[in-house]
């Protein structure tokens, strides 16, 4: 088994911690106790217990996106977008168990806005330009809530503790992209 570095260790006791006691609750002295190590080490990889679960959210949402432009790739391509949104959500599963103590948790919304955040900054709408104010807010709502829609069917598996086949979610999320205004940004 590989040696975890003071980051992985401090965040492998941080997730034992939320696991048993709301978030809110949490000390920055009670997750270097659960680590193993001095407050002073904690503080040289975070300042605070907020920064410990933005990077544990941000490392799993960094392995998501490294396969959007894969995804990008084979736009239009039905069997390449399936097998890209089944590696996507392949690394989902490595780490549902950590999303699964997090959604459970007090801590979830930062959870949820993480996620429905990275939706929209990596969407944009198929729809056509808007041709007034009131239009321009409709449409910014309905990819809101599609957005939404996306994150609630991926946070819907995490809690059944991905029993749901891969295949079975893939078809799922790719018949809701089919009928959603959101397409994948160019970069």
């Amino acid at each position: 088994m590989a040696r975890q570095t003071g980051k992985e260790n401090i965040q492998r006791a941080f997730l034992r911690l939320l696991a048993r006691e709301a978030y809110s609750g949490i000390s920055v002295k009670e997750i270097a106790a659960e680590a193993g190590i001095s407050r002073t080490s904690y503080y040289r990889h975070y300042y605070a217990q907020q920064d410990v679960l933005d990077d544990i959210i941000k490392s799993v949402m960094a392995e998501v996106d490294g396969l959007r432009v894969e995804m990008l790739r084979t736009a239009g391509d039905d069997m390449g977008e399936r097998v890209v949104l089944y590696r996507m959500l392949q690394v989902i599963k490595e780490h549902a168990d950590d999303l699964k103590i997090i959604h459970d948790s007090d801590a979830a919304f930062h959870l949820a806005t993480a996620m429905h955040r990275y939706l929209l900054d990596v969407t944009t709408s198929s729809f056509p330009p808007p041709t007034d104010e009131r239009e321009e807010k409709r449409q910014a709502r309905v990819r809101h809530y599609h957005a939404v829609g996306i994150a609630a069917i991926i946070f819907d598996w995490i809690d059944k503790r991905c029993e749901d086949p891969l295949t079975d979610v893939v078809d799922f999320l790719i018949e809701t992209q089919r009928s959603s205004p959101l397409q994948l940004k160019r970069t």
